[in-house]
């Protein structure tokens, strides 16, 4: 068993408080994935989040272990899981920090 962490913020290295990020004891010698892989500035979009996931997802198995999905944010769980397909507008990170420049809301 190996666990894939679907937390947000968890991805983010130094953001220990209030983002459930699991700890050395807590995980019991259980490997975890996508935790603390990104700098707090870095984007990462659920698009990224999708390759990645699938991408452990399919090492995991081949290892001959078992993929256990863990966390609380379900737009990433069905994008990993399910057939979700993004257009490049909402993968193109530059874009949207230009439009987050000037003030405007991405909804």
């Amino acid at each position: 068993m190996e666990k894939l962490l679907v937390e947000t913020l968890c991805k983010f290295i130094k953001m220990d408080i209030g983002t459930a990020k699991v700890t050395e004891e807590e995980k019991e010698g259980i490997i975890h994935h996508c935790v603390d892989i990104l700098n707090p500035d870095e984007t990462y979009s659920v698009h990224d989040f999708q390759q990645t996931v699938r991408k452990k997802i399919t090492e995991i198995t081949q290892r001959g272990h078992v993929p256990i999905i863990v966390g609380g944010t379900g737009l990433y769980i069905k994008a990993a899981l399910y057939d979700y397909q993004f257009d490049e507008m909402e993968n193109d990170h530059h874009a949207i920090k230009i439009i987050q420049m000037n003030n405007y809301m991405i909804i």
